[in-house]
């Protein structure tokens, strides 16, 4: 039986080890083998002994309350930071619960759970991913929707231009750098081609009402 399982073992990661890819479920396989090893040594060498039968009830308990206070302390931190749910709560609280949710610069799966029918697809009916501003508006006035929700992965939160971020106020547009602050460690690529790093770059608005950044 250990022959058996050590074959198991060693299948599985040899065949593996020649991908080009190591994804963690690759170990799934293994798992069983790797059990049926453990309980034959605790079995066979562990248990016979006079001191076996304490050691494996302490550290069966001390397994399972490791196990439990994992489970109730530390993974719901780690649910809540990859998921969602939160985001969605938050937006349906404000007025958002029936707005458009599209993807920029990446895609969301468990977003298929919090905001069913209100994903943006593409013509294979998978989630769509916008690769910049001028898209996310495009599709918006292709769905005749003034507003959207808009999920960007945390990487890529540097390539959103949050000075033009603008909601309606009093019947006129209000910018958010009425209301904050919005730094960026930007650089200028001028004319001629040189290029400049860490500059101090000003927000300018045009007569229509956008706003640009531009070197002083």
């Amino acid at each position: 039986m250990r022959i058996f399982c050590l074959c198991w073992i060693a299948v599985p990661l040899i065949f593996f080890s020649f991908s080009g890819s190591k994804l963690p479920g690759y170990i799934l396989p293994v798992v069983p083998a790797a059990v049926i090893l453990i309980a034959a040594y605790v079995f066979e060498d562990i248990l016979r002994r006079s001191w076996g039968p304490a050691v494996v009830r302490t550290v069966a308990a001390a397994t399972f309350v490791l196990v439990l206070v994992a489970i109730l302390v530390f993974a719901p931190r780690f649910a809540e930071a990859d998921s969602v749910k939160g985001l969605f709560a938050i937006a349906d609280e404000r007025g958002f619960s029936g707005a458009p949710v599209l993807m920029l610069h990446g895609i969301s799966h468990n977003a298929e759970f919090y905001a069913p029918g209100r994903l943006v697809r593409d013509g294979e009916g998978k989630q769509k991913r916008f690769l910049g501003p001028r898209e996310i508006s495009a599709a918006l006035t292709t769905l005749n929707r003034e507003h959207g929700l808009v999920l960007v992965p945390m990487g890529h939160l540097a390539l959103v231009p949050w000075h033009a971020a603008v909601r309606d106020q009093d019947g006129g547009p209000r910018h958010l750098v009425h209301d904050a602050v919005v730094s960026y460690a930007g650089t200028v690529t001028y004319a001629d081609g040189t290029t400049a790093s860490n500059v101090t770059l000003l927000v300018v608005q045009a007569e229509t009402g956008e706003l640009f950044l531009a070197p002083p």
